[in-house]
């Protein structure tokens, strides 16, 4: 957490050694993460969408199915 927050991406209220912290991400840590957010998606998107190989598209939906399903089972 020092790290991030040095960085200026997130705010760390209650800093204390042994202490539970309260997090809080700035303005350019919340630019960041939506722009790893829309990174991701694109990869997802050029690994599995539409124009993808048709058997990464199976392994995508696949791997969907196995998060969807029932838990319990």
């Amino acid at each position: 957490m020092k790290v991030l927050a040095r960085a200026g991406l997130v705010r760390d209220n209650t800093a204390r050694a042994g202490s539970a912290s309260t997090i809080e991400i700035t303005p350019d840590g919340a630019r960041l993460l939506d722009a790893a957010k829309d990174a991701v998606a694109g990869v997802d998107d050029r690994l599995f969408g539409p124009d993808a190989d048709p058997i990464q598209r199976q392994v995508a939906s696949a791997i969907r199915a196995a998060f969807e399903g029932d838990s319990t089972s």
